[in-house]
């Protein structure tokens, strides 16, 4: 029995069916341990969980989709918690992340992760494959190349394994590069969040929602409490012209660019290109996994 098991954040477990449901098809087994705003110290956890329940055969396929360095995963009551970027998350006091927080540690720490699983799984013998979200040397807080480079040196022999980034393939290092259709019910749906967030991080000086999603309105107002917003919400947070997340089609784009040794037959691509994000933006995962 073919088996394939994926990991990684969003990327990998959306509201739409992303690379691992497109190679999935091809498999006679699957799991898909992806979960949003993951990081890379989540995906460590879930792998080695993963591999605990299964027991990985060299018969298996594992792939795993990093993610950026800069986020943050902790096991609280029962469940993990995913933060997303700990530099922009509301999630934990700016103070304390100022404090203990670095990059370079992110950094040192991310990449021992890889490089363990990158050994676990040469031991098993099993196929594998590495993608990744964005470059892992990918500076995320002020979008530059890594100020490491001696760190980078260090774990290049496992950086070399990581096939180029959605960044790059895809998106060409601009999110918003890419137009995509989207439904008013997705978009609205989006908006929501954006508000709840907002809400959450807003200061007792901060203009509303509203005001802050007017395009002309802000522009026209450059003050401290904007440069606050801009600090918090760095991804052009306010223009819902797309969700900055892969489309199946984008999907579908990225697997067969870097990796075209991946088998995807012509009806799986005829199955991706007729799937329609303004019908079905709640994807429905058929396998449900057990985790700790």
């Amino acid at each position: 029995m073919k088996r394939l098991f994926t990991f990684g954040c969003s990327f990998t477990n959306y509201n739409w069916p992303t690379w691992a449901d497109i190679a999935a098809r091809e498999y006679d087994h699957f799991e898909n341990w992806g979960k949003s705003a993951s990081g890379n110290h989540f995906i460590f956890n879930s792998l080695i969980e993963c591999n605990q329940r299964n027991t990985f055969t060299k018969d298996d396929t594992v792939m795993i989709c990093w993610s950026n360095v800069t986020r943050e995963d902790r096991y609280l009551t029962n469940s993990w918690l995913s933060a997303g970027n700990i530099f922009t998350t509301a999630v934990y006091p700016k103070t304390w992340v100022n404090e203990f927080v670095t990059e370079r540690g992110c950094l040192i720490r991310d990449l021992a992760f890889i490089k363990a699983i990158d050994l676990i799984l040469q031991n098993v013998g099993c196929n594998y494959k590495f993608f990744s979200i964005v470059p892992i040397e990918y500076n995320m807080v002020d979008k530059n190349q890594s100020d490491h480079p001696d760190v980078i040196e260090l774990y290049s022999d496992v950086l070399d394994k990581i096939s180029p980034s959605y960044f790059e393939i895809i998106f060409n290092y601009n999110w918003t590069s890419r137009k995509s259709d989207f439904s008013k019910k997705f978009i609205e749906s989006k908006n929501k969040e954006f508000k709840k967030r907002y809400d959450t991080c807003a200061g007792p000086d901060w203009p509303t929602f509203d005001q802050a999603c007017d395009v002309d309105w802000y522009k026209k107002h450059n003050n401290d409490i904007l440069n606050e917003i801009k600090d918090l919400f760095p991804f052009d947070f306010f223009e819902a012209k797309r969700d900055y997340h892969p489309t199946p089609i984008e999907h579908l784009e990225y697997l067969q660019k870097v990796a075209p040794e991946i088998e995807i037959s012509s009806d799986t691509v005829d199955w991706v290109n007729s799937y329609k994000l303004d019908d079905n933006f709640k994807f429905a995962h058929n396998q449900r996994i057990k985790r700790l």
